[in-house]
């Protein structure tokens, strides 16, 4: 059984693979000579990928980039949906060496949005392509970014909701408190990076805005994999396991005061 959250605070789930493209090595990827790319190759890429993902139900695709355009290297420049209304909350993204599988309200649970993630690896792997088909992933990241509004909030200040429930440490130093007038704190923004299984763990957390609501507090958590990943489907999926395991830990912990405020139910797996 798992958990289902009918007043999830999530704007957007982000489950993404990148590689160095064919021909270049780890040194060259960060300069300006590949920075950008007009390769016949990379659109052929996204004609392959697009056809596997038809098959999955994403046929419509919309460019982020115009065709003929320059693609800067790691950046997303086509997108593939459908207009299943099941499948509506899920699209993918792909670019010059980087493949994303988007979940967007309304999100059920990760066992609902794993087969979408599935899919999508299993159509990278086909129409990668370029000679790469034993090329391993340079990262693998999985991010949650949540948003906690009013109703979640509860009444309390940003800073007090990010203190008293979230379990940050929000104290200004001296040199601030001496000179604010009056004593109350306009903004916060904390980060935190720490190392993981097989990984390092990005936390931000601080007052922002989403989806035209009132101000609240903005929760970015980001997995990312410090050791390359073997271009198998068992292997990345076994990390994007562990990614969330990672993930799930922290958002039951910062969450446990207010579980009750995003009517929690349980569901069995799918």
């Amino acid at each position: 059984m798992s958990t289902i959250y009918k007043k999830a605070p999530l704007i957007e789930l982000i489950a993404e693979l990148r590689w160095i493209p064919a021909g270049i090595t780890p040194q060259q990827a960060g300069t300006v000579q590949v920075l950008f790319t007009n390769d016949a190759k990379v659109e052929e890429f996204f004609m392959r990928l697009g056809g596997e993902l038809y098959q999955s139900g994403f046929q419509r695709s919309e460019r982020l980039v115009p065709p003929g355009f320059p693609i800067v290297f790691g950046q997303p420049a086509i997108r593939y949906r459908s207009d299943d209304a099941v499948k509506k909350s899920v699209l993918y993204q792909a670019g010059s060496s980087i493949f994303s599988v988007h979940a967007v309200p309304p999100y059920r649970s990760w066992d609902n949005f794993l087969p979408e993630v599935k899919k999508g690896v299993e159509a990278l792997l086909k129409t990668r392509g370029d000679g790469q088909e034993q090329s391993p992933f340079t990262q693998l990241t999985l991010r949650y970014l949540d948003f906690f509004g009013e109703e979640l909030l509860g009444g309390r200040s940003m800073d007090k909701f990010i203190a008293d429930v979230m379990g940050f440490s929000v104290n200004p130093p001296s040199a601030l408190t001496k000179v604010a007038a009056p004593q109350e704190l306009r903004s916060v923004f904390l980060k935190f990076v720490v190392p993981v299984e097989a990984g390092t763990l990005s936390v931000s957390v601080g007052d922002g805005k989403a989806n035209n609501q009132q101000s609240g507090v903005v929760l970015d958590t980001i997995f990312t994999s410090t050791a390359p990943i073997e271009p198998k489907f068992d292997n990345i999926i076994a990390m994007f396991n562990t990614a969330h395991d990672v993930i799930k830990k922290t958002f039951l912990t910062f969450t446990a005061p207010i579980e009750h405020l995003m009517e929690p139910e349980k569901a069995e797996n799918q």
